[in-house]
């Protein structure tokens, strides 16, 4: 496989595909947006799959009472449905969250849907780690995500339908590291990829947790909205737990843990910060004190 530089643009994009197969199957969980509320029923937009969701009201609630739909369907968040139908030729997905769990279950719905979440939780895990790879080792993202990380994804399929479970992309790459040379052999990736991804892993599962911090300086010559501005537009595209808060003037500490992101990721983020900053119309500038110093946590 052919490893081509990467830059600030294929890094943030998606992958064209997410996983191995263009379409879910019925019953399975998937991300979805929300979108709009009509008589009968709720649309919606997956996130993982570029297609068009559709729930009846009937699918929301196995409740015969509904004081307020937004009691369970929330408009403002990604939430976890389960896969109904799937109409191939209209690349429509009937789906519900009526049937996420059991009849006995007395949880609530932000209990259920945070339990559910966990699994999609570990995927933006593996995302991350294709991310740190390929920033460090200037690969090109969405070649390495359809070659390997699809090819990870159909053994997890098969194995999931095997042993009737749900282990996630994450979680099967895990558990079968060692047949890694095995997939490089099949899949004609390069030495150099491999022996990356060997690093990266160890690096990741055999230090601890560690906290990562760095100390960003801002000034802004047009005032703190344009600042907020342009700092909501680059968090938008995060994908992992962080915190930003004011240290002193003109400093903010920018803060992660190894659990789920990397120093790369810092250097990234920062990057994103003075394209950013340079791009919009407002003085904006950035200058750094110390990028992703490592603390125990």
């Amino acid at each position: 496989m052919e490893s081509v530089k990467t830059n600030l643009t294929n890094i943030m994009s998606k992958p064209d595909q997410y996983y191995s197969q263009q379409f879910p199957e019925e019953g399975e969980l998937v991300l979805v947006q929300f979108i709009s509320r009509n008589d009968t029923y709720f649309t919606a937009k997956l996130v993982e799959y570029d297609l068009d969701g559709l729930m009846n009201c009937h699918n929301v609630t196995k409740k015969r009472r509904i004081a307020s739909w937004s009691q369970y369907v929330f408009m403002d968040k990604v939430m976890v449905a389960r896969v109904e139908d799937v109409d191939e030729d209209k690349e429509n997905v009937q789906i519900s969250l009526a049937y996420l769990s059991s009849e006995k279950d007395q949880r609530s719905i932000n209990e259920i849907q945070s339990s559910l979440m966990t699994y999609f939780t570990e995927n933006k895990a593996m995302e991350n780690f294709v991310k740190s790879l390929c920033i460090t080792h200037n690969f090109d993202y969405n070649t390495i995500w359809t070659t390997l990380v699809h090819h990870i994804d159909e053994l997890r399929r098969e194995y999931n339908q095997d042993e009737k479970t749900n282990i996630s992309i994450w979680k099967y790459f895990n558990d079968n590291i060692a047949n890694l040379d095995d997939w490089a052999s099949e899949l004609e990736l390069e030495s150099t990829i491999v022996t990356a991804i060997k690093e990266l892993h160890a690096k990741k599962t055999h230090e601890g947790t560690k906290k990562i911090t760095s100390r960003i300086g801002i000034i802004s010559l047009n005032g703190i909205d344009k600042t907020k501005q342009m700092l909501k537009k680059v968090f938008d595209g995060l994908e992992y737990k962080f915190s930003f808060r004011y240290d002193t003037t003109p400093y903010y500490l920018f803060e992660t843990t190894t659990d789920d992101s990397s120093p790369d990721l810092h250097t990234f983020f920062i990057e994103q910060l003075k394209s950013s900053a340079k791009t919009s119309l407002s003085k904006i500038f950035i200058k750094t004190d110390f990028v992703a110093k490592l603390s125990v946590k």
